[in-house]
C-alpha cells in the first residue's frame, strides 16, 4: 500500500469516527440542550411544539396522560430541556430519549415490594398485600393474583387487598397479577415466608395518534354472513364466532357461576394450563380451586357439576359440565350398561330443590342445544294441563335465551305474567287447577329465582308468548283476561290431533271411534283479525 493511500484511509477513518461520536453525543443529549423560551398562558401542546422547533427534535407522548388543552406560563433563559419540562409538568412524569425523540410518560411508582416477612414452619405460607395502579397509586379491586404452578389464586377486594395460601414444599414461587386493561405483572416470591407485598401494575397504554395494524389485531364480529351466487340462486351462509368466554355469557352460565368466577375469567382470558385430572363437586369446589376454569384436564370428574377450561380425554358429570374450550374424545353423564335409570320423583306443589334444579338444567340444555349453529329464534312448547313443572321449566328455558314460549292444551292465562316477572328478576306464581279442592285450599305454586342464584340474577330477555287456541271463544278469553301481553295466536283445528278440546254440544263418534267435530268447533280466522 503506497503512502498517499495509507494517509487517505487514516484521515477517512478519523473523520467517520468523529462524525459518529458527534452524532451519538448530540442524540444522547437532547434533554441537556439549552433553550430560551418565554410563553404566557399557552396550551401545553403548543408549548411543546415551540420547544420542538427551537431544539430541532420530536416529542412523543400518550394523549391520555397529557392534558393538551391545559394552559401554562413559563419564562426560561438558557435552561436545559429537562429543566423546562420539569416546570411544565408536575411530579409523576419522566422523560426518555430515543433517537431524535423525547418520550414523555408517567413515572413508575417507587414502592418496596416486600413490606413484611416472617419465616414459617407450616406446610403452607401466606402471601398477602395490595395491588395498585402504577400511574395513579389507586388500590385496584377485582384483580386476579395466581401462582401458575401451584394453581393457587385470589381476587382483590374493593380495597385492593388479597391473600394467597401457597404450599411450602415448592422450592420456587411467582405470583402473577392480571386485570382487564392492565399489563400482566409477575413477582418472584421467596418460599416458606409469610409475607406482605405491594404490587403495582401498568395500565395498557392506548395512543390515539399512532395506529399499528397487525394480523392478530383483527377480531371477527359475533357473526359473519357470506352470500354466494350460483346461476339463478343465492345462498347466504352465517358463521358464528365462538370464544373461550362464551359459556359465561349464557343465561345458565350467569346463573350457575358467581360474579367472582366471571371476573376471574375476564382477567385470565390469556392463561390456560394443563393437568392430568381434576375432581369437582360444584363449580368453585374443585381440586384446582378457583383456577379450575383455566385448566384443561385429561380426566375430569364432576360429582354434581364442574367448571373447567376443557378436556383432552374423558369427562364424567353428574348434573352438568361447563367447559370453556373443547371437550375431546369422550364426555358422559350417564350410567353403566344394564343399570336402570334412577327414578325421578313425581312433581308436587312444593318440589325438592334437586328436582327444581333438574328441571331448570334440562330445559336450559334443550334450548341451548337447539340454538347452536344459527342465529334464528328458538321456541319451546309446553302443555298447560301439565302444570306442576311450569315455573322452573320456563325459567330454565329463559336462561338459555328461548325466543318464544308456546302453550296450549288448556287456557294459559297466567303464563304471560310469569314471563314478565322472570324477565324483571322477580318471583312468579302459578295457580294450580285442582279438581275437588276446597275453596280455601292453597293451590298456588311459587318460584323465586333468587333462591337458586349465586350472586346477582342475570338480566333475561322476555320471550314472545304464543297461545295455541282452537276456538274464537278461547282466543277472545286469552286476549281479554291474560295476566300479561299475548304476542300472537296459533290456530289449531280439530284435524291437528294432539290435545284438542272435545266437540261442543252432544258428542258423536265416527266409525273408528274418533269424536266428530262440527261447524261450531271451527275457528273463524276473519273474526280474529
Amino acid at each position: 500500500m503506497n503512502k498517499r493511500l495509507k494517509n487517505w484511509l487514516v484521515k477517512t477513518i478519523v473523520v467517520v469516527f468523529l462524525l459518529l461520536v458527534c452524532h451519538t453525543g448530540s442524540a444522547q443529549n437532547i434533554l441537556n440542550k439549552n433553550l430560551t423560551i418565554n410563553v404566557s398562558r399557552q396550551r401545553i401542546d403548543d408549548v411543546l411544539e415551540i420547544i420542538s422547533n427551537k431544539g430541532n427534535f420530536y416529542f412523543s407522548y400518550n394523549s391520555s396522560i397529557v392534558k393538551k388543552d391545559s394552559l401554562v406560563s413559563i419564562s426560561a433563559a438558557n435552561k436545559t430541556v429537562k429543566e423546562i419540562l420539569d416546570q411544565i409538568f408536575s411530579t409523576g412524569y419522566e422523560y426518555k430519549e430515543s433517537g431524535n425523540y423525547i418520550i414523555i410518560r408517567r413515572a413508575p411508582i417507587k414502592i418496596t415490594v416486600v413490606t413484611n416477612k416472617a419465616i414459617t414452619e407450616d406446610k403452607f405460607y401466606v402471601v398477602s398485600g395490595y395491588v395498585l395502579d402504577n400511574e395513579t397509586g389507586y388500590m385496584l379491586p377485582n384483580a386476579s393474583i395466581y401462582e401458575k404452578s401451584l394453581l393457587a389464586s385470589s381476587l382483590t377486594d374493593q380495597k385492593g387487598f388479597f391473600a394467597v395460601r401457597l404450599k411450602s414444599k415448592a422450592k420456587t414461587a411467582a405470583l402473577t397479577v392480571s386485570k382487564e386493561f392492565y399489563e400482566d405483572t409477575t413477582v418472584t416470591i421467596e418460599p416458606k415466608y409469610d409475607q406482605q407485598i405491594s404490587i403495582a401494575i401498568m395500565p395498557i397504554s392506548s395512543d390515539d395518534r399512532i395506529t399499528i395494524v397487525r394480523p392478530e389485531d383483527y377480531f371477527l364480529p359475533d357473526s359473519l354472513k357470506i352470500t354466494v351466487e350460483n346461476n339463478q340462486t343465492t345462498t347466504t351462509y352465517t358463521y358464528v364466532r365462538v370464544d373461550s368466554g362464551t359459556v359465561e355469557k349464557t343465561g345458565m352460565g350467569k346463573f350457575l357461576l358467581s360474579s367472582r368466577q366471571r371476573i376471574q375469567t375476564i382477567n385470565l382470558k390469556k392463561f390456560f394450563t394443563e393437568r392430568p385430572f381434576q375432581l369437582s363437586v360444584t363449580p368453585g369446589l374443585s381440586t384446582h380451586g378457583s383456577l379450575s376454569p383455566q385448566v384443561i384436564n385429561n380426566f375430569s370428574l364432576n360429582v354434581f357439576g364442574g367448571y373447567n377450561g376443557g378436556v383432552n380425554g374423558v369427562e364424567l358429570g353428574g348434573l352438568f359440565n361447563i367447559d370453556k374450550k373443547d371437550v375431546k374424545y369422550f364426555q358422559a353423564g350417564g350410567k353403566p350398561a344394564g343399570t336402570p335409570y334412577p327414578t325421578t320423583p313425581m312433581h308436587q306443589r312444593r318440589d325438592s330443590r334437586n328436582l327444581i334444579e333438574l328441571l331448570m338444567v334440562s330445559n336450559f340444555v334443550e334450548v341451548f342445544l337447539a340454538r347452536e349453529g344459527h342465529l334464528n329464534k328458538v321456541g319451546v312448547n309446553f302443555l298447560e294441563k301439565v302444570q306442576l313443572p311450569h315455573l322452573a321449566s320456563i325459567y330454565g328455558a329463559m336462561l338459555a335465551g328461548v325466543g318464544y314460549v308456546l302453550m296450549g292444551a288448556g287456557i294459559p292465562l297466567h303464563i304471560p305474567g310469569v314471563l314478565d316477572n322472570f324477565a324483571a328478576g322477580k318471583a312468579a306464581e302459578y295457580k294450580l287447577a285442582v279438581t275437588g279442592a276446597p275453596a280455601d285450599a292453597d293451590t298456588m305454586m311459587r318460584f323465586d329465582p333468587g333462591e337458586y342464584a349465586r350472586g346477582p340474577l342475570p338480566v333475561l330477555e322476555r320471550p314472545k308468548f304464543l297461545a295455541i287456541v282452537s276456538s274464537n271463544t278461547l282466543a277472545s278469553t286469552m286476549l281479554r283476561r291474560a295476566s300479561g301481553p299475548v304476542d300472537g295466536l296459533i290456530i289449531e283445528s280439530p284435524t291437528a290431533g294432539g290435545h284438542n278440546a272435545p266437540p261442543r254440544g252432544k258428542g258423536a263418534l265416527d266409525p273408528t271411534g274418533q269424536p266428530v267435530y262440527g261447524e261450531r268447533d271451527r275457528v273463524d280466522v276473519a273474526e280474529l283479525l
